[in-house]
């Protein structure tokens, strides 16, 4: 179930950054070998498709990008938020649960969290501007340059019907105009195929070699992954067995909500017939909710320190930006507790803990 009512862009971003965030947390404090190279593969490497997986299934797909997938996996998100809604206020407020479910979910195919693409647009555009996905406009904007290429064709047409009854001496003439209008046709051709080409697709053409991992050590990588985030898990078919009898009571209330066979334990049966959230899910939301208290706080600096210049400015700035990560760190640390609600308590809790160690330290540094 999907329960957007609008997407907010920059809202989605921050979520799925967040999520990769929680992802390298758990890489950074599990067994596996050549850390660095699977966080720079979450880092640079995964699509929010891929991201999203592991964040709900602790799976990594072959396939880099599935449109219908990845919104069906922040649908599994949201049916888990939504049946475990009183754990999901507690953690991150009811502000903050209602913005996830109504106006967070798949910035496929404008836009992408990998940082290449991320870095890509930022050098070439100067910054990120997001807007509103409207596909509606695409379609509406394709419609009407599809008119306009019918009435250029007409008029080639007839334009061609008077070469062929012309003069040699006149054919010249109309001939550079033919040439000419079949050059505003394909213009109007290369604008359809610009609207239809999705954005995301042109820039991961753009910024290959950015990451600078090549595929085979990006497949290797995925593999890692993989068994890094799912490490410990039950089988896939123990797993099934017991989410199937969670599915029977709950897919009458929320369709499409319980899934069996989740690696990571989302459709595991908890008291109230609810939906356990995996620990990886909570972890990215809490995660979610720190940064968006360091925001506020930013956001209260660029106001205080609106008058201030040189080192006065720097030093005001630099004491709200100390505000917002103790704030960001409070955030986190109020929502440990609620790691014992989910399918891998320790899990969620060594990802939340290797988080707020690595805030920690950037809190140290605006102290010097």
């Amino acid at each position: 179930m999907t329960v957007t009512r609008s997407t907010n862009i920059a809202d989605s971003l921050l979520f799925l950054l967040s999520a990769r965030d929680a992802i390298r947390d758990t890489v950074e404090f599990s067994s596996i070998g050549n850390k660095e190279e699977v966080k720079n593969f979450i880092t640079n490497e995964a699509s929010d498709y891929q991201v999203m997986s592991l964040l709900i299934n602790g799976e990594l797909p072959k396939e880099k990008f599935n449109f219908i997938k990845e919104i069906n996996l922040f649908s599994e998100l949201k049916s888990s938020i939504i049946e475990n809604h009183d754990l999901m206020v507690d953690l991150v407020g009811e502000k903050i649960t209602e913005n996830i479910l109504f106006e967070v979910d798949s910035i496929y195919p404008e836009y992408s969290s990998a940082r290449p693409i991320m870095e890509f647009l930022v050098a070439s555009e100067g910054k990120v501007v997001f807007t509103e996905i409207t596909p509606e406009a695409k379609i509406k904007a394709v419609q009407s340059l599809t008119k306009k290429i019918a009435a250029q064709k007409v008029s080639y047409k007839k334009m061609f019907d008077v070469w062929k009854k012309a003069s040699p001496k006149m054919k010249t003439g109309i001939a550079a105009r033919l040439t000419k209008q079949k050059g505003a046709i394909d213009g109007l051709k290369k604008q359809i195929k610009t609207i239809q080409l999705t954005r995301v697709q042109k820039l991961v053409g753009t910024a290959k070699g950015i990451a600078g991992t090549a595929v085979a050590t990006g497949k290797k990588q995925a593999k890692q992954v993989g068994g890094a985030i799912a490490k410990g898990a039950k089988t896939a078919a123990g797993v099934a067995v017991k989410g199937a009898a969670a599915a029977a009571p709950l897919a009458a209330k929320v369709p499409g909500a319980a899934v069996a066979g989740k690696a990571l334990g989302v459709s595991t049966a908890v008291g109230g017939g609810a939906v356990a959230m995996s620990a990886l899910a909570v972890a990215a939301l809490l995660t979610y909710a720190g940064v968006k208290a360091y925001k506020r706080f930013l956001s209260q600096a660029a106001k205080a320190c609106k008058g201030k210049s040189g080192a006065e400015k720097t030093a005001c700035m630099k004491a709200y930006k100390a505000k917002g990560i103790k704030a960001q760190i409070a955030t986190i640390k109020s929502g440990m507790s609620k790691c014992a609600k989910t399918k891998n308590p320790e899990k969620c809790k060594k990802a939340l803990a290797t988080k707020i160690a690595g805030l920690q330290k950037k809190f140290a540094k605006t102290q010097g």
